[in-house]
Order: structure tokens, then sequence, then C-alpha cells
């Protein structure tokens, strides 16, 4: 299992522990495994974005890879002059976002190479992927920011997790996670 698989596995496990934890009607986590799934939550976000940029990058380049070695060639090459004229309309048509994400990556902002890595060889989708990368990254980053202060507070209630888990950062990376889950699959 690829650190990805293991960290995306980590969130959505924690997560449903959380659930369970929240209809508890706990006062304080005293007996209980919250702390340690929370601990352990806030450990997987760290650097999400750029692990998601990673591994995007390598399933496009696999994608191209068999593509150019002729798997489907015949069947798609009306859709490769057209993908390629589109192609041609969307740089033009987001150069002005491209030199944003650029000068953003230039400026050492988290994710900026993995975003890099990401956008393979497709250019109509790469402003597209780059926006997706940026939200992950910034989606993990709220979800940690949540779950660290959950952690900071001395007793950690059913009342207080049930607030977490209705936060729209954390339901917002839950979403995020799931769909690169399914989209990394074969």
């Amino acid at each position: 299992m690829s650190d990805l698989a293991e960290r995306i596995d980590t969130i959505e496990r924690g997560y449903e522990y959380l659930l369970a934890y929240a209809a508890q009607g706990r006062r304080d986590d005293s007996g209980s495994e919250v702390r340690a799934t929370l601990t352990a939550m806030h450990g997987a976000l760290d650097g999400l974005g750029e692990l998601v940029g990673e591994a995007i990058g390598r399933a496009s380049r696999a994608a191209g890879e068999i593509h150019g070695a002729g798997v489907g060639r015949e069947a798609s090459a009306g859709h490769e002059a057209s993908a390629a004229s589109e192609a041609s309309a969307g740089r033009e048509a987001s150069a002005g976002r491209e030199a944003s994400a650029g000068r953003e990556a230039s400026a050492g902002r988290e994710g900026g190479a993995a975003r890099e890595a990401a956008l393979g060889s497709s250019a109509t989708s790469a402003p597209d992927a780059a926006a997706f990368l940026e939200a992950v990254t910034e989606d993990a980053r709220k979800a940690r920011g949540a779950i660290a202060l959950v952690l900071s507070r001395p007793a950690i209630s059913s009342l207080l997790v049930d607030n977490l888990n209705a936060s729209i950062h954390l339901r917002a990376l839950l979403t995020d996670v799931f769909l690169v889950d399914q989209a990394l699959k074969p």
C-alpha cells in the first residue's frame, strides 16, 4: 500500500470512528481512542496535497505511455485531433490562469511541485487539475487546523466531535480524498 493510500485509509477510518464517537454522548475522552484517532488523522493530512499531486502525475504519465504505445489509437484519432485543437485554444484562453499558477508555484507555495508533476501532458486539463490540487492542499490545511483545535482541548466531548464532523472543512477534505481514491484506481 502506498503512502497516499495509507493516509486516505487513516482519514476515512478516522472519520468513521468520529461518527460513532459523536453518537456516544460523552463528556470527555477518557477511556476512548479519540485522541489517538485524531492524532493519526492530523499526521495523515500533513503534506497530503503534495502526495495527491505526485500520484495524479504518475497516473497521468502512465496513461500517456499506454496511449502512446498504440492502445486504442485508431479509435481515438479523431478525438486526438479535436483535443489538439482544444489544447491550442485552451492554452490561449488559460494563459492568464497558468501564468498566475506559475507565479504561485515559483513563490514556493506548498504543492507547487506536485501541481507541476500532475499536470502531465493534457494542456486543456492543466488549469483545472491545478485548481483541484490547490483545493486539496487548502482543504487538508483547514481540516488539519480544525483537528488541531479539537486536540488542544483538555476534554474531547461527543458534542465537540459532532461539530468537527459537521465542519465544512472536514467534509470538503473527505470528498476530495474519496474522489482521488476512485480516480487513481485502474
